[in-house]
């Protein structure tokens, strides 16, 4: 008496099969759709910088240059950014660029530097020109909400960017820039 295929283990192992088939067709699917967004950053980003005074209709991830005035006092410290297990702030002044503002992301300062770090870069002369990589950044009203205001009412501490809720009544772009070279500098 030989031993005869069951109907329901047949069923079951072409269903398998056939699962088996579609989640590798997926995932082939998944790693074409990842290298043609590597492509299209890689093109961007090997672009030449723009003038941030006249920034492209997409300026997401596309080196930009910024000349301009910096506003020292209106500078906001982002809260949550930490090096090598050090606390500390993300720095970001805004700059007149003559058609508006741009704010512009100096990047990681120590906790305990924050009036020495600013003191250093009021000193320097200003226009000053910055470049480095634009990051559009979603509007949110409560990208502030829970921190504390300073006596006169101004916002110093914030969770995220968000370049309109943090400078009410200026023309700002919708996006900042980290200063520092781009990904296709860093990488070369």
């Amino acid at each position: 008496m030989g031993l005869r295929p069951r109907p329901a283990a047949t069923i079951a192992v072409v269903l398998g099969l056939a699962l088996f088939c579609g989640l590798g067709t997926w995932q082939l699917r998944r790693r074409e759709e990842a290298r043609l967004e590597r492509e299209r950053w890689a093109a961007r980003i090997a672009e030449a910088p723009f003038d941030a005074a006249s920034p492209p209709a997409d300026p997401d991830l596309r080196r930009a240059r910024v000349t301009g005035t910096p506003d020292w006092d209106a500078a906001m410290l982002v809260v949550g950014r930490w090096v090598r297990n050090e606390p500390g702030y993300g720095l970001l002044v805004p700059v007149d660029v003559g058609s508006g503002w741009v704010l512009v992301d100096l990047g990681w300062i120590p906790g305990d530097r924050v009036d020495e770090i600013l003191a250093a870069e009021r000193d320097l002369p200003a226009p000053r020109t910055w470049e480095g990589l634009a990051r559009t950044a979603a509007e949110d009203p409560r990208a502030a909400e829970g921190l504390p205001t300073e006596a006169d009412g101004r916002q110093w501490y914030w969770r995220r960017p968000s370049p309109q809720t943090m400078l009410p009544g200026r023309q700002v772009a919708p996006f900042v820039v980290a200063d520092g070279p781009g990904l296709g500098e860093e990488e070369a």
